[in-house]
């Protein structure tokens, strides 16, 4: 398959996942979608309540969930595994518990994808970090932590590296998606990364500063990330799409959105 080819079927696949994932949340139920452009709707499945994100394997041909209830301490969260075309459970993993006298359990909120290592990645953003999950199997491989608030996750095949968005202490983090350790960690001060892309052609992360209506990009050979204005929203800086880099490039940066030295900070493992 050409990389035009294979780029076409994983864009389609995503926006697949995307509008399916949006009747997710919305109704904790899936609607399937016949292949008449009008969209019309064929059926609709219950799937489980508490439905945040969705992502697709084209490896596998699985559509991805995830799902939390409730307030600390959560008991009721799974990792569910949908056939996409009819949207059928096929499988719903369990977080591992963390507390046995509660049952809370290490909820699962965001998600994506790694094919190249058959894993899915999630965040954990009651308990403050990363999971790794066996696409094959459903087992948790590994858990991250030192992931304040963990909001979005993204993965780089080409590069064989997971990013991570640290909302609570505004750091966008790199795991290695092999060994599962931190490879990078960017920190700005004041700020609250949220959604997250990353450009697999160049290895740029993107991830949106929620607190300052911004987009942090971290190049793999800059020494401090650049910040692109988005200017005032209602919605602020929610969601970056992994084309910005394009549009990004057309873009007039202010002297004042530079990072200074005092307030972005890098560090790489190994």
């Amino acid at each position: 398959m050409t990389a035009l080819a294979h780029h076409i079927r994983r864009a389609t696949a995503i926006a697949v996942s995307l509008a399916a994932g949006s009747t997710l949340a919305l109704a904790g139920t899936a609607t399937a979608h016949s292949g008449n452009p009008c969209g019309s709707v064929a059926g609709s499945a219950p799937v489980a309540k508490g439905l945040y994100q969705t992502a697709y394997s084209e490896r596998n041909h699985v559509l991805w969930a995830t799902s939390s209830v409730g307030e600390p301490p959560v008991t009721n969260s799974s990792l569910v595994k949908l056939d996409p075309r009819t949207l059928k459970v096929e499988a719903m993993y369990r977080p591992p518990v963390t507390n046995p006298e509660t049952g809370a359990v290490e909820a699962v909120y965001g998600i994506a994808v790694d094919d190249a290592h058959n894993t899915v990645w999630t965040t954990n953003t009651r308990d403050h970090s990363v999971g790794v999950y066996s696409q094959r199997t459903g087992k948790r491989l590994a858990t991250l932590p030192g992931v304040n608030h963990a909001r979005e996750v993204v993965v780089d095949e080409k590069h064989n590296l997971a990013w991570a968005s640290s909302f609570g202490d505004g750091s966008v983090i790199a795991f290695d998606t092999r060994t599962y350790k931190e490879k990078k960690r960017v920190t700005l001060a004041g700020s609250s990364p949220a959604g997250m892309a990353v450009d697999e052609r160049t290895g740029t992360a993107y991830a949106t500063d929620f607190a300052n209506d911004r987009i942090i990009e971290i190049a793999p050979r800059a020494t401090s990330p650049r910040l692109i204005p988005t200017g005032d929203s209602p919605l602020g800086a929610r969601a970056v799409s992994p084309q910005l880099d394009v549009m990004q490039r057309q873009l007039p940066l202010s002297p004042t959105h530079h990072p200074r030295p005092e307030t972005a900070s890098a560090t790489s493992a190994g």
